[in-house]
């Protein structure tokens, strides 16, 4: 599945969830803009347009994540180390 696809997904559950209108999670631009640019941290997805810090602490985490596992499971380079994630893993 598209990129594209999983994040107008996951803005639609979280729209669901918060009981929010879609647009109100992240723009349709917002959503292009992450596709192009792969945002990796949240310092990233907060120079994507429409994405203030309030989307950023709200939604971020969740978006970070498609991403990350989109790129993972396409093997697509990201630029930026993924220390945001580095808690989320069991320690070894």
């Amino acid at each position: 599945m598209e990129l594209f696809e999983l994040l107008r997904e996951l803005r639609n559950s979280i729209a669901n969830r918060e009981d929010l209108i879609h647009y109100q999670i992240f723009t349709q631009k917002s959503l292009y803009a992450m596709c192009e640019i792969l945002p990796t941290s949240k310092t990233e997805l907060a120079q994507i347009h429409g994405m203030g810090k309030t989307r950023v602490d709200k939604y971020g985490a969740d978006i970070l994540k498609v991403i990350l596992e989109y790129c993972d499971e396409n093997d697509i380079e990201t630029s930026n180390d993924n220390s945001v994630f580095e808690e989320l893993k069991p320690k070894k």
